[in-house]
């Protein structure tokens, strides 16, 4: 079986908006973050019942340029595939990944710190490619497979234990790219 393109594949200019309009917006937030508007408490704040604020800026604020280019060159990356192999899922499971993060950070996260950046929902979007690639088997899932492990496999360094790293966002994320795999598999339909 093949896969009906036209009927399941966001076409390449909508993915390179739907990617420019994410990056951008971080870019605008980390703009608005140097300039005073955004401070830690902004983040994801573990065992605290103020973290909504986290819940909805943490993946938009950054530490530092590095910290927000390598977040955005992930992104420039997972959005495009994820979204050309697996549009509606990727929909779906994109609230996913980010509710099963924030809540490994809030309730596994290191007491009294604030946690920032998108890295929870980069290693789910990682994990979600590459398991739903597994339940899949198809020529293309298979495909999205390997580009993940191509530009990411270094990044499993991040699921551990790391000063300054926010590991449990990178091990949420994952959980949370897995459970929308699993969840999702029976709905991604080939024609």
């Amino acid at each position: 079986m093949s896969i009906n393109w036209r009927k399941t594949a966001m076409t390449p200019l909508q993915a390179v908006a739907i990617t420019a309009v994410v990056c951008g917006t971080m870019l605008a937030v980390f703009g608005l973050q140097n300039l005073g508007f955004f401070g830690s408490e902004w983040g994801i704040l573990p065992r605290s019942f103020d973290a909504w604020r986290g819940f909805i800026m943490a993946p938009f604020l950054h530490g530092s340029w590095p910290h927000l280019i390598g977040n955005l060159s992930a992104l420039a990356i997972l959005i495009p595939l994820c979204g050309t192999l697996y549009p509606k899922e990727t929909l779906t499971a994109l609230p996913i990944i980010w509710l099963i993060s924030f809540a490994t950070i809030w309730l596994f996260g290191a007491p009294n710190s604030s946690h920032i950046g998108a890295s929870g929902i980069i290693y789910g979007l990682m994990s979600f490619a590459v398991f739903l690639a597994l339940f899949h088997r198809s020529w293309a899932a298979l495909l999205g497979c390997v580009v993940v492990a191509f530009f990411f496999a270094g990044a499993l360094w991040g699921l551990l234990p790391k000063e300054g790293v926010s590991f449990t966002a990178h091990f949420g994320g994952a959980i949370g790219g897995f459970v929308a795999a699993y969840l999702l598999r029976k709905k991604w339909k080939q024609a």
